[in-house]
């Protein structure tokens, strides 16, 4: 694959008081920042940005790194609907994801939920404290950035 500017998306797609997004896609890579509580809503919209994002990648396999801030916590609708967002995604290259909950009010928490999602889903997955370790372990499974 050739080296080429990330792709990202202008602005970060905001949900009234509860939560908020911002994405980039670098290489195979999808790393995302997101804040606030995540409802289905916004899930949804999310799922559709990363479609749009990856979707020059021709079925490539890619990873997805995400830092988790604020409350950082998904509700029960939400979290039901990532379940099925990840397997989608997964049938459209989507192999590893990585969360970085260091930054979250309550990281414990946030690392429940999203272990049980990642579980149910059925998808490879790491939590750890650092960008760096999260983008070494994604390389290490044909993940790549630029």
């Amino acid at each position: 694959m050739q080296s080429t500017p990330p792709s990202r998306l202008s602005s970060p797609a905001s949900f009234s008081k509860h939560g908020e997004y911002a994405i980039e896609l670098n290489g195979c890579v999808i790393k995302a920042e997101l804040k606030g509580i995540a409802t289905q809503k916004m899930l949804q919209q999310y799922h559709d940005d990363v479609l749009m994002l990856t979707g020059n990648l021709d079925g490539a396999q890619w990873g997805f790194i995400g830092s988790i801030f604020g409350t950082g916590v998904l509700t029960p609708e939400a979290e039901e609907w990532l379940v099925v967002s990840i397997k989608r995604r997964m049938e459209l290259g989507m192999h590893a994801s990585v969360v970085i909950a260091d930054r979250a009010k309550v990281p414990a928490l946030v690392v429940r939920q999203f272990e049980r999602v990642f579980q149910q889903a059925g998808i490879k997955y790491l939590f750890c404290s650092s960008e760096q370790e999260g983008l070494d372990w994604l390389s290490s499974l044909g993940c790549k950035t630029n």
